[in-house]
Order: C-alpha cells, then structure tokens, then sequence
C-alpha cells in the first residue's frame, strides 16, 4: 500500500518504477517472482534487434542508461552474445563471469546490493571479440512494478495539471514504461526505456 511505498522510498532514497499493461502480468506466470527476482524482461525502443548481427554482445533495454538496481537482493544481469563466448559482467567492486549457452544466451547473479543513490557504470564485456557495453548512471534501490488497466496509461499532465510537472525534478526517480505488446509467455525484452524524473519527461509519467 501507500504507506510501504513512502516508507521504503525514504529508506532506499531512490525508486524506480516499471509500468506494464495489465494483460502481460496476467499472461507472465512468473509474475509474482518478477520483483524478487530483479529480472523483469523488457526492452531497449531505441534499438532494432533484427538489425543486430548474430553474435554481438547486447542486452535487454530495461539493462540500459539510468536503470535502478533492486536493493538488498541478488540482482539477475542477462543478454545475449556468440555462442560459448566468455562474458563477463562488473558492477561497483563485484565482478562476476559465465559463458554463453549454444543460442547466445548468457545470465549472471549480482550479491545483493546496498542502497546508493550515485550514478555509477555497470560494464559487460565478452570474448572473442573483445566487445564491450556500458551502462551509465546505474542507482540502487527500490524497484516496483506498476501494473493496470487504462487508466494507468494516462499522463501526469493530463491529471494533475502543470503544477506537479513543473516540481517533479527528482534524479531519484526513474520511470521504464513497456510498449504496448503482451506477450503469451514470459520474453526476454520488450519495447521501453528509463527516463529520469523532470519536467521534461515527467508529463508522459503514469
């Protein structure tokens, strides 16, 4: 409810917020564990996947510039790159490694995380090929994921008025909104991105 949202918001200082259309959580078995498990499959708009040669290091687009990490549990890190290639994935003083499975896939655990509020880069790196990803302005904290019918889809703006865009510079917010797409089973990606909180961004926030 309310009042768990205010109070882990003030403990973690930094909350992000992931908003899916109603039917893909009713179609996802694996709903329930989607937040325990820091691992929600969704995916990067500004990237055409068909596009991507087979083999090359990348990542679901909910792993990209911005993201919020879940606090205080294991933290799944996963994408794809050429098959048996080594990859590793590092992250503060963390660095952990795997090898990529026959169809490209790899996945890693990252130990549980303190909440912090500065932006830091999370690297991933495979090989052969020496290809490497960056994701800039990574935070730790409270993930929640946002699920409704349509009234969820309607902005800030078109509800509250200019005033609480005009307020709603907050670096600590972060907003990943899915695209309009459910999937009958659980996917790897989807269409969506991560937006900081400003006047900016905020008009189109649930």
């Amino acid at each position: 409810g309310r009042g768990e949202f205010d109070q882990r918001r003030r403990t973690s200082r930094t909350l992000g917020l992931i908003w899916t259309m109603e039917s893909l959580r009713r179609q996802s078995t694996r709903g329930a564990n989607l937040k325990s498990e820091s691992g929600i499959a969704f995916m990067h708009s500004d990237v055409d996947y068909r596009c991507v040669a087979p083999g090359m290091l990348r990542l679901p687009s909910i792993l990209s510039d911005h993201m919020v990490l879940q606090q205080d549990q294991p933290v799944r890190i996963w994408g794809w790159a050429a098959p048996h290639s080594k990859v590793w994935v590092v992250f503060e003083e963390h660095r952990v490694e795997t090898t990529a499975l026959e169809n490209g896939s790899w996945q890693v655990m990252l130990p549980a995380l303190t909440a912090d509020d500065t932006g830091k880069e999370l690297i991933i790196r495979s090989e052969p090929g020496a290809q490497q990803l960056v994701i800039h302005d990574v935070v730790v904290g409270e993930l929640w994921l946002c699920s409704g019918q349509s009234n969820m889809a309607v902005g800030l703006a078109e509800m509250n008025g200019d005033r609480p865009v005009r307020e709603s510079d907050d670096s600590k917010l972060r907003f990943f909104q899915t695209g309009f797409h459910a999937p009958s089973e659980p996917a790897g990606d989807c269409q969506g991105r991560w937006e900081v909180s400003c006047p900016e961004s905020a008009e189109s926030f649930s």
